[in-house]
């Protein structure tokens, strides 16, 4: 509501009714579904830090971010924040999560499904 974007609480609503169909469609999950959650869930909090990290730490292109963009988009450029000063890192470093974290998906369906044989 901070930012006028009404569509930041459809997709918060959205991410919440997929977790709760997972518990209404489903059946009881067994261990080898908890490992594979908890691997999944491991892999993502390494992923977002290490995301975080490169961008802070690595020289990252503009990736087409002008100032112009970055003034369109509510940023100043003086703030005390490196992503809000140089916008186009947390966009990296946001298509660099997505990326792996999208890659992982099929391994850890792979996972979970050969427990399931």
């Amino acid at each position: 509501m901070g930012f006028d974007a009404w569509w930041m609480l459809v997709a918060f609503a959205w991410l919440c009714f997929g977790k709760l169909q997972a518990l209404w469609t489903g059946a009881a999950p067994v261990e080898k579904d908890r490992q594979v959650a908890m691997a999944s869930w491991a892999l993502s909090v390494v992923v977002y830090l290490g995301s975080v990290g490169v961008t802070v730490a690595t020289d990252v292109p503009r990736l087409g971010v002008t100032d112009a963009v970055r003034d369109a988009a509510g940023f100043d450029g003086a703030s005390s924040g490196l992503w809000e000063a140089e916008p186009w890192r947390a966009l990296a470093g946001a298509v660099m999560y997505f990326v792996i974290m999208a890659l992982s998906r099929p391994l850890f369906a792979l996972w979970q499904s050969k427990g399931k044989e």
